[in-house]
């Protein structure tokens, strides 16, 4: 399960959510403000991606400079650190991508797009698990015959600009071979 905190006022959170539609990502979209990480969530946030924990801190924002962090920050615990990012989510850098596997923190599209592209193939896979055994078969056949001539037939003019590879989605083409 994906899940994006993010500030619904924040443009950069904006773009995020734009960016993570467009790559067809399946995601829960949490609110920071109203529903921040707790400690659980950041533990395992700081686990997985190596990070250290003052590159959560939203360095930016108007609290951080209020509460005087960045002069704070070098003589607190990590244990302190975590308490302190729990108590108010726009403490936290946003947008904030979690997974099992994988935490991106703030949005550069460019240093998103590896880890979006692995998620997405691992989302298609499991829609891919979840399907009869029949759609299975029709889109196994699709893939080993009729795929590899994708671009032979785009050459011809013969695909429509929004079915080309890497656009249409998986309902997509299930949909289009039903017809």
């Amino acid at each position: 399960m994906v899940k994006v905190y993010c500030y619904p006022k924040c443009s950069t959170c904006r773009k995020a959510i734009k960016y993570l539609s467009e790559q067809l990502i399946d995601f829960t979209l949490i609110d920071i403000k109203e529903d921040n990480p707790d400690k659980k969530t950041l533990k395992k946030a700081i686990d997985i991606s190596g990070l250290p924990i003052r590159k959560l801190f939203n360095t930016s924002g108007n609290l951080y400079k209020e509460m005087n962090l960045s002069t704070k920050l070098p003589s607190m615990t990590e244990e302190e650190m975590i308490e302190i990012l729990s108590s108010d989510g726009m403490l936290v850098k946003r947008p904030l991508l979690i997974t099992d596997e994988y935490v991106l923190v703030g949005f550069k599209e460019d240093s998103w797009e590896d880890i979006i592209r692995i998620l997405r193939i691992k989302q298609m896979e499991e829609r891919f698990d979840r399907r009869s055994e029949e759609d299975k078969k029709i889109l196994s056949f699709y893939n080993e015959t009729l795929w590899k001539d994708d671009f032979e037939a785009d050459e011809k003019g013969l695909i429509p600009k929004d079915m080309k590879r890497g656009v249409l989605s998986e309902d997509g083409l299930y949909n289009l071979l039903q017809q």
